[in-house]
This record gives C-alpha cells, sequence and structure tokens, in this order.
C-alpha cells in the first residue's frame, strides 16, 4: 500500500475538519442574523476566533475527547475510534464527524434554529424555573442533583419511547442510522428530535425550580453518559444488570431491528425494567443502523431534509387517513340516527 493511500482516511478527516472550521465561522455569522431578526438570543460567535464556541460547546468538546482518550488508553488505538476511522472512513464516521463538529461550533445551533423555524430556541426561552413551584430551590446539592436527574429520566424515558413511534421515528433515524457507535454518535441528531429529547431537562426546571448549577450538573452529567454509551469503554456488567445503563444496553437499542432498538430507552434501567423494555444480551450485540440508507448517506445535510421530507409525508398520510376515517364514522352514525319513513297512507 502506497503511502498516500495509507493516510487518505486521515487527510479525508483533515480536510473534513477544515470544512466545518470554515462553516463554523460562517454559522456564527448567519446564527447572528437570524437571531437578530427572529428577535431570539443567540449565542455569542466571537468567543474563540470567531468560531461561536461557547461554554456548552467547549464542554461539549472536552466530554467527546476525552471518552475517546479513555477509549485509546483502555482498547488500544486500533480499537479505538480514531483507529476505526483512519483505518477506514466510513460514510457513517463522516455523518459522526459532521454532527460532532457541529456540536462544539456555533453549527449545531444554526440546524437547530433552522430546522425547527426558530420554535426550539423560543419554547426554550420561555420557560421560567422561577415561575415553576420551586420544590427544590432551596435544597442542597446533593439532593437537588439527583432529584432533577431521576425525575428527567423517567420522562426522558416516555419521550424516548414516543420517538420510536412511527409518527416520528423519521426524526429519530438519523440518530440510530449509525453502523459503526462513536462518542460522536452522542452529537447526531435532527435539530427537532434533539429539542424533544432534551426537552425533559427545562420541564423538570420548571416543575422543581431547581437551581441553575443543579440544572446544569445534570445535563453535563447526561451528556458524558451518552458519549460512553455509545462509545467502546469497558464497562461494569453489574451495573448494566439494574443501576445504570451502558454500552452493551445501549448497542441492543441500537440495533438494526426493531425488535432490538425498541428496548433500553432509558440511562436508569430501572424504568425500561418497570415497564418491560429491559433488554441485556450477554453474546455479541445486534448489528447498529436502520434498515433505510437514506438516514445515513454519509452526507448530513441531505440526510436531514430527506429526513424531515418522509416524516412530514407521513405525517400527511397519518391525517388523511384520520380525515377519511372520521367522515367513515360520520356516516355511518348519520345513517343509524336516520329517522325511519313513514309508511304511505297514514297521513302523517
Amino acid at each position: 500500500m502506497s503511502a498516500i493511500a495509507r493516510f487518505r482516511p486521515i487527510l479525508a478527516v483533515l480536510a473534513l475538519l477544515g470544512l466545518a472550521i470554515g462553516l463554523a465561522w460562517a454559522s456564527a455569522r448567519t446564527l447572528a442574523a437570524l437571531g437578530k431578526w427572529l428577535g431570539i438570543d443567540t449565542p455569542d460567535g466571537n468567543l474563540i476566533a470567531g468560531l461561536g464556541v461557547g461554554t456548552s460547546e467547549a464542554i461539549a468538546a472536552a466530554i467527546l475527547a476525552g471518552v475517546v482518550v479513555l477509549e485509546i488508553a483502555t482498547r488500544g488505538f486500533a480499537a479505538s475510534t480514531p483507529g476505526r476511522i483512519t483505518r477506514s472512513l466510513r460514510p457513517t464516521h463522516r455523518s459522526d464527524l459532521f454532527f460532532a463538529l457541529a456540536a462544539v461550533t456555533a453549527l449545531s445551533p444554526m440546524i437547530a434554529l433552522i430546522g425547527t423555524l426558530g420554535a426550539g430556541m423560543a419554547i426554550r426561552q420561555a420557560i421560567d424555573p422561577s415561575a415553576g413551584w420551586r420544590l427544590s430551590a432551596d435544597w442542597p446539592l446533593w439532593l437537588a442533583v439527583p432529584a432533577t436527574f431521576v425525575l428527567g429520566d423517567f420522562l426522558a424515558y416516555w419521550v424516548h419511547r414516543a420517538l420510536h413511534r412511527d409518527a416520528m421515528w423519521p426524526l429519530h433515524a438519523i440518530h440510530h442510522a449509525a453502523r459503526d457507535l462513536t462518542p460522536m454518535t452522542a452529537a447526531r441528531g435532527h435539530p427537532i428530535d434533539d429539542f424533544l429529547v432534551n426537552l425533559p431537562g427545562p420541564v423538570v426546571a420548571l416543575l422543581l425550580g431547581a437551581p441553575e448549577h443543579a440544572v446544569l450538573s445534570v445535563q453535563i452529567a447526561v451528556f458524558v453518559h451518552s458519549a460512553v454509551s455509545h462509545s467502546s469503554l469497558p464497562f461494569p456488567l453489574w451495573l448494566e444488570r439494574g443501576l445504570l445503563a451502558g454500552p452493551r444496553l445501549h448497542r441492543v437499542h441500537h440495533g438494526v431491528r426493531r425488535e432490538d432498538h425498541d428496548h433500553n430507552f432509558a440511562i436508569l434501567p430501572a424504568w425500561d425494567l418497570l415497564f418491560g423494555t429491559y433488554r441485556l444480551e450477554p453474546g455479541a450485540p445486534p448489528p447498529s443502523g436502520v434498515e433505510d440508507p437514506r438516514y445515513d448517506t454519509g452526507n448530513p445535510p441531505r440526510d436531514l431534509v430527506v429526513a424531515t421530507a418522509i416524516w412530514i409525508g407521513g405525517l400527511a398520510s397519518m391525517a388523511g387517513s384520520a380525515i377519511r376515517a372520521g367522515r367513515a364514522i360520520a356516516r355511518r352514525a348519520t345513517t343509524s340516527i336516520r329517522p325511519a319513513e313513514t309508511p304511505a297512507g297514514t297521513g302523517r
């Protein structure tokens, strides 16, 4: 194998990184302009070299990098995410890299702003935790954080299950389409799907009135868990038997078959055990991905547009079926209550 062929995957990654940096710079400027036009506060795009890297983006980058380093340290470079990508840069890896780079730059909030037509940011800003019940406002951090985490995971469990229903699956399939799970897969998702997945956090903050630092701590913990559960890190089996979901449980959840991916929705397996969706595979995990190749072509912008079109088309089809069913029910009801015809000659 020639030196150029050997390093071609690395050069492709570097080229994609350069493209992402350029897109991040442009998106930071675009995001600020769109936010001003829509009257929505947007992240400051001038914090780090004009790339739109704020606190949340820096935290996401540190978490993803930390998990990748742990992969290399525990599994060796060849079995780690960088090793697999540099050995063979597959379309699914290109998508993971795109979404991960979007998550650590202003590209991600710009995609969210456009993908949800500004509704996502508007709803988030409209949720005021100080207007909630404030049950945990005065709780110590050691109590407020677990309470926020447990309640948030309970709500997230049901949101996650709803995203697996036919009406929402085209949006969620973007995340499930990854055929080789990496820590970067944690950042992969349709903007509407991401908004719904992350909605339990603000809702819990509203319900409990949790202090801001407690909510931030939970959000960081959730992203750390997501990066770890999509990684190849070794994880204690005894934890996954009922205390904390890890890569083994989550690889079942990412299985191609519906009987696989309709299991293991929660961070805390207690919810899956309670509601009958827990499944632990002691052997090799099932293959990851989705059956429809349109969700993972290696061209994420195109995949997002296609997924949105499939989703809208499905909703329109469901609405049409519901309207037709409603009309049929109305016709039957009208027929059943129509008065009997008066016999001839009765004078009535």
